[in-house]
């Protein structure tokens, strides 16, 4: 289970994207999209308490999904507590796929 939240859309919504307001309009979405994206991998959280909304991050996890017919990653935090909190949506532009450390194919 992963909850969507008012800091989750906050977050989702500020980042850029190439088709904009379809990823603001796919928070509306977000359970069916995080049930039906592929799981690609993880990467341990590097920027720690230096940047805002990483103070509590233990990892990052990536998931790919289709929107407007072209890949988007879901960003998912979990936090040293073990939750996890969804972080954000970005088209393949704005997404660094170097930085995930244990890719699954």
């Amino acid at each position: 289970d992963i909850p969507v939240t008012y800091q989750g859309i906050k977050s989702i919504t500020g980042k850029p994207h190439k088709y904009n307001y379809m990823k603001n309009m796919s928070c509306h979405y977000l359970p069916a999209i995080a049930k039906e994206a592929k799981y690609v991998g993880c990467s341990d959280d590097v920027k720690s308490a230096q940047a805002k909304g990483h103070g509590d991050a233990l990892r990052w996890h990536y998931y790919e999904f289709q929107l407007n017919g072209e890949s988007s990653y879901l960003t998912v935090k979990e936090t040293e507590k073990g939750t996890f909190v969804i972080h954000s949506i970005q088209d393949e532009d704005h997404f660094d796929k170097g930085k995930i450390k244990s890719l699954r194919k």
